[in-house]
C-alpha cells in the first residue's frame, strides 16, 4: 500500500463511501461499490452540471480540495 503523499498544507485525502451495487450481464453478478459516483442522468449532467446528484457533487468537490491542497502551489507550472 502507497503512503499518501503529505505537504504542510494538504488536506486528509476523501474517502469514497462504499454503497454496494449489484447487477447481471451475461449470467454473471457483478457488485461495484462505487457505482453511485455515475449519474443515472450522466448525459444531461455533461450538458448541465447543475444538475449532478448532490453526493456526486460533494465528494468530487473533495477530490478537487484534496488535489489543490497538494498540487496548488504548481499552478503557474500548469
Amino acid at each position: 500500500m502507497t503512503k499518501p503523499i503529505k505537504t504542510k498544507n494538504s488536506l486528509p485525502a476523501p474517502a469514497a463511501p462504499r454503497r454496494p451495487h449489484s447487477f447481471t450481464t451475461h449470467g454473471i453478478t457483478v457488485v461495484d461499490d462505487y457505482a453511485w459516483l455515475k449519474d443515472a442522468n450522466w448525459q444531461e449532467v455533461l450538458r448541465d452540471p447543475s444538475g449532478l446528484d448532490a453526493d456526486i457533487r460533494n465528494y468530487l468537490e473533495a477530490e478537487n480540495d484534496y488535489t489543490e491542497s497538494l498540487l496548488g502551489h504548481t499552478a503557474g507550472l500548469q
